[in-house]
């Protein structure tokens, strides 16, 4: 299967894409953080400072009336019913043994002061509980709460966040958060009634506030943060990829089909002029590469002009070599094969010899009376002579490569069809001669 390239535009759209998300992701996980760890941090405060006003500005005698009456009964219950029973036959029974205690003026008091103190402090759930620090539970005394409220005698377990207070009960409760399916967020801070009178401790003074508005609160903003940055991701994809286009793509785009001309036109002389003409103006490192590469296209036409040059001049001193090496094997009066020459073919056929080469054979040529023409009408008259007689030989011999040995001698080598008619040829050659 073919590998599917990615353009140069893609991997960009997608390194933005792959930025906005992670800017995204991570921005928006430390705005989490961050807002929750603030908002926390306000409502732990909020809490300690709600119950510790309540604890401190509550009427202590009616609390400690209160508590005293709660407990008379609860000490006299043979069977304590923790709530996790709640709604059972025996819970409510338990729970109707302390129903006279809300009859009581201290508890309406201070049921009234209490849920004056939420409306103040715009708050649903303010109560007091007494510590039972050998059964390790705690004891609603009262409940403030409009909807929901916590019956008087209600037995609820230590949690474990709170078991320090086992061993210190006169210390304040550090505010925790809970999140659970039937309240939600809550951050709960209770803080020690002591007795104006021996400073004993009556009771604890207890919020529990809700977060829950304020988390949906918070994950409305981070959904719209993440909306916001995926609109500036579009955005920026947008502006990014036509700016890339003008700066990036279209000058890249440029240089590769610039360089698929380069070797694919040229003239005949292998000279090219594609990135000569180029013009790309981004005063950045594209702008140098392709001035680089006309500077390359220039120095490679000037090697190549160079080298042609240098071609014609080896061409032209070949064919040189190549007339001077004819010339060296060649009779300068006759045009025939000198001595040089005959001396290489008589090495070559001594070589043929010895393997048993006999298909061959020479005849001797010589010119009668040089001497006597020379002496008699002058060496011109000589040198016609022996062109006429080279002249010929040639012409009786065509087949055969003729040798000019000495002044008047000459050899012709006879091989192949003129060594099979050699007598033939000789006679012509004699007639002509007559």
């Amino acid at each position: 299967m073919k590998n599917q390239k990615l353009s140069l535009r893609y991997k960009a759209i997608l390194l933005i894409i792959l930025f906005g998300v992670l800017l995204g992701f991570v921005s928006i996980g430390i705005s989490a953080v961050v807002i929750n760890r603030l908002i926390n941090n306000n409502y732990r405060r909020r809490a300690e400072n709600i119950s510790s006003t309540l604890a401190v500005t509550i009427n202590t005698d009616q609390v400690e009336a209160l508590r005293n009456n709660v407990l008379k009964i609860y000490e006299s219950c043979d069977e304590k019913v923790l709530s996790s029973e709640w709604g059972s036959d025996a819970f409510n029974a338990y729970i109707a043994k302390f129903s006279s205690i809300e009859q009581t003026p201290e508890y309406q008091e201070l049921l009234t002061f209490i849920r004056s103190e939420q409306d103040v402090n715009d708050v649903n759930c303010l109560y007091l509980w007494w510590l039972d620090q050998k059964q390790e539970v705690f004891l609603y005394l009262i409940d403030g709460s409009y909807d929901d409220q916590v019956p008087v005698g209600v037995i609820d377990p230590l949690f474990d966040v709170n078991r320090y207070l086992l061993d210190n009960p006169d210390t304040k409760m550090t505010p925790y958060i809970t999140n659970t399916e039937e309240y939600g967020w809550l951050v709960t801070a209770a803080m020690p009634i002591h007795s104006q009178k021996d400073g004993s401790l009556l009771a604890y003074a207890t919020v529990d506030l809700s977060m829950n508005a304020i988390k949906a609160e918070v994950r409305r903003y981070l959904f719209l943060l993440l909306g916001s940055f995926i609109v500036l991701t579009v955005i920026l994809i947008i502006i990014y990829s036509r700016v890339m286009d003008g700066m990036l793509i279209k000058p890249i785009k440029l240089l590769s089909d610039t360089a698929t001309r380069y070797y694919r036109n040229k003239d005949l002389t292998g000279i090219h002029h594609a990135f000569s003409e180029l013009k790309i103006k981004t005063g950045d490192e594209i702008e140098e590469l392709s001035e680089s590469l006309k500077q390359m296209e220039f120095d490679m036409n000037n090697n190549i002009m160079n080298l042609l040059h240098v071609t014609n001049e080896l061409n032209t001193t070949k064919d040189q070599v190549q007339q001077i090496n004819k010339l060296a094997y060649k009779d300068g009066l006759t045009g025939v094969k000198n001595r040089l020459a005959y001396d290489q073919k008589m090495e070559e056929l001594s070589q043929k010899a010895k393997n048993g080469y006999r298909s061959f054979g020479m005849a001797v040529i010589d010119l009668n009376d040089l001497k006597h023409i020379n002496d008699t009408y002058g060496h011109e008259r000589g040198n016609l002579s022996i062109l006429a007689i080279a002249k010929k030989i040639c012409n009786t011999f065509a087949h055969s490569p003729v040798y000019r040995i000495g002044g008047d001698e000459f050899v012709v080598i006879l091989e192949n069809t003129d060594f099979q008619n050699r007598d033939k040829l000789i006679q012509q050659f004699e007639a002509s001669m007559k």
